[in-house]
C-alpha cells in the first residue's frame, strides 16, 4: 500500500492551487467544499473559475506562480502541465513542508486526491494510487449508484447510539455487533421506504428498549 487514507480537516486552512484550467476548477470546488482558505494563482481563469472565485473565502493572485507563493500555505495542488511549473512547485513544497499533489505527475505527489462521494457525514473515497483516476471516478459512480438516503438514515442513528453506548461503557466488540445490525438489509428497507415503526421495532431489538430517533419526525 504505497498511500495511507486519511480524512483531512481543511476547514480555515491555507491551500494554494496553481492552474485556472477545468481541473483547476474540478480541485478548487472540493477544497471549497471543505471549507479551506483558497488560493488560486493563475494568468487566466475558465469562466466558471473565475464566478467561484467571487466567494469571500477565496482569493485570486492574477499571474504565474512564483517561489514564495506556498509560504504558509498547508496542501498545494498543481493544475498545469507546465513541466516547469511543476518541477518549481514541488520543490518549494519539499522545502516548506507542504502536502502536494500534481496532477497526473504521481511522481511529483505527497498526497493523491481520490474520487469522492459524499452524502452529509457519510464519506466514501476511491482511489487507484494515481495510476487510473478515471477508473476510480467510474468505480465511484457505481457505488454511489446503490447507496440511496437510508444509509445516512442509519448513519443519524448509529451516532445517536453511539453516545448511549459510551455512556453505558459497552465493550468495543459489543458495539460492532450492534452497529452490523444497523447495516441490516431489511433494515436499510425499512429506512428506504420510511416504514419508521419497522425501524423503531428493529432499533428496539438491538437496544432491547424502545428509544427516539434522530431521523426526522415521523421516525420519533
Amino acid at each position: 500500500m504505497r498511500y495511507l487514507p486519511v480524512l483531512l480537516d481543511l476547514r480555515g486552512r491555507p491551500c494554494v492551487v496553481i492552474g485556472g484550467g477545468s481541473v483547476a476548477l474540478q480541485k478548487c470546488e472540493t477544497l471549497s467544499r471543505a471549507g479551506a482558505d483558497l488560493v488560486v494563482v493563475s494568468p487566466t481563469v475558465v469562466p466558471a473559475l473565475a464566478s467561484l472565485l467571487e466567494s469571500p473565502s477565496l482569493r485570486y493572485i492574477r499571474r504565474e506562480y512564483r517561489p514564495g507563493d506556498l509560504a504558509g500555505a498547508f496542501l498545494a495542488i498543481v493544475a498545469t502541465t507546465e513541466a516547469a511549473v511543476q518541477q518549481a512547485v514541488w520543490l518549494e513544497a519539499q522545502e516548506r513542508g507542504v502536502l502536494i499533489n500534481v496532477v497526473d505527475r504521481p511522481d511529483l505527489c505527497t498526497f493523491v486526491m481520490p474520487a469522492i462521494l459524499a452524502q452529509e457525514e457519510l464519506i466514501l473515497a476511491v482511489s487507484t494510487s494515481g495510476s487510473c483516476p478515471g477508473f476510480a471516478a467510474a468505480l465511484r459512480d457505481r457505488i454511489g449508484n446503490q447507496l440511496g438516503p437510508e444509509y445516512g438514515r442509519a448513519l443519524a442513528i448509529a451516532r445517536s447510539l453511539r453516545t448511549r453506548w459510551k455512556l453505558k461503557r459497552l465493550a468495543v466488540e459489543e458495539r460492532r455487533r450492534r452497529v452490523q445490525l444497523l447495516l441490516d438489509d431489511d433494515f436499510l428497507s425499512a429506512l428506504r421506504s420510511e416504514d419508521w415503526p419497522a425501524v423503531k421495532r428493529h432499533v428496539a431489538m438491538i437496544e432491547g428498549e424502545e428509544i427516539p430517533l434522530p431521523v426526522g419526525d415521523h421516525g420519533r
